[in-house]
């Protein structure tokens, strides 16, 4: 490589002597980003096929196309401030002052050409990063003013989530409730509407502790890296199985969304070549559809197949193939994430 580096130098510097003696006898017109330009060409070609040689990328589906966010048009609320009195009793109090800075927040993460979902995705998203849930924190003086808390403290339990999520859904005209109920313990989640249908979504259970590299338990990660999607926009059979609603704040969700296509969402982006929702073992037969490389994720959505049945069928599915393939297991009590490089 070093010398075919050296043979274009001495190319280059050919190359410019030839210009300066042609141009001095005024017999040529040249420009000289044309040699650089097929260069660099070049160059980026042959790195992209080593990249794709060796790094074999996943497909994800293409979002927004504008990556140029000087170029973007950010969202901008503009009616009047609303201070929530709905959440006084029990919730939080609420202050111009805070709406002020959620719509300030808005401005900043939030564009006119983002779809719905992607509204809602970063939202999620953007508390989760910067909230630590904080159980102690609850029982300090202040706890009562949650969202003020999660905007300024970085600290919140399962109502800071909640109460924070639905008011930057309300402002930016996303409809929202707020639940409260029982899920293992006292909890409050959201729901949200979407094509006229209600989906679920907890920002607590999906800010997930783990251990930082010195071993120490905490959920605070700014970099979002272990942000769970597990209760991003779920359906009414998959939240039923923990939770238990018993009051709303917000509309009621008296239809609820029955189809995977939002529940997908998050994990096609993630890189997942498919997701498969287990909900009986006939349903199991969609290992077949496991036939290129890559990732998949099986999430149960009853207690009627346990994770080692889902584990099973796929073993034995992929051995079926005779492809020589290499496979790895993840797994928790609710999915099963597989990694395969089928060799042939």
């Amino acid at each position: 490589m070093r010398s075919l580096d050296n043979g274009r130098i001495l190319a280059t510097i050919f190359a410019i002597i030839m210009i300066i003696t042609l141009v001095g006898c005024g017999n040529l017109s040249f420009n000289i980003n044309d040699y650089f330009e097929t260069t660099t060409t070049e160059k980026i070609t042959s790195t992209n096929q080593e990249i794709k040689q060796t790094e074999p990328q996943p497909t994800q589906p293409v979002e927004n196309l504008t990556t140029d966010k000087t170029k973007r048009t950010p969202v901008v609320v503009t009616k009047p401030v609303n201070t929530y009195p709905e959440l006084r009793k029990g919730y939080s109090n609420v202050t111009e002052m805070d709406i002020y800075t959620v719509r300030s927040i808005i401005e900043s993460i939030l564009y006119t050409d983002m779809s719905t979902i992607e509204k809602i995705k970063t939202v999620h998203d953007y508390l989760i990063k910067r909230t630590t849930y904080d159980k102690t924190y609850y029982q300090k003086d202040n706890s009562h003013n949650h969202l003020y808390n999660i905007l300024n403290e970085n600290r919140a339990v399962c109502q800071g989530y909640a109460v924070a999520f639905y008011i930057f859904m309300n402002e930016i005209d996303i409809p929202c409730s707020l639940i409260s109920g029982y899920a293992g313990e006292n909890h409050a989640w959201n729901a949200v509407k979407i094509d006229g249908e209600w989906y679920f979504i907890d920002l607590t259970w999906d800010d997930p502790i783990i251990s930082n590299a010195a071993g120490i338990k905490t959920n605070d990660y700014p970099n979002g890296d272990n942000i769970s999607y597990t209760y991003f926009l779920c359906t009414k059979n998959f939240i039923s199985r923990n939770y238990k609603a018993e009051e709303y704040i917000g509309d009621m969700p008296a239809s609820y969304g029955n189809s995977n296509e939002y529940n997908d969402y998050p994990y096609y982006k993630m890189g997942y070549k498919g997701v498969y929702r287990i909900n009986t073992a006939e349903d199991l037969k969609c290992v077949s559809r496991m036939t290129n490389s890559g990732d998949y994720i099986f999430l149960r959505t009853s207690d009627t197949v346990n994770i080692d049945t889902i584990i099973n069928k796929v073993d034995e599915y992929i051995r079926s193939t005779n492809r020589g393939a290499n496979f790895e297991f993840q797994y928790g009590e609710e999915s099963v994430k597989v990694h395969v490089e089928y060799k042939s």
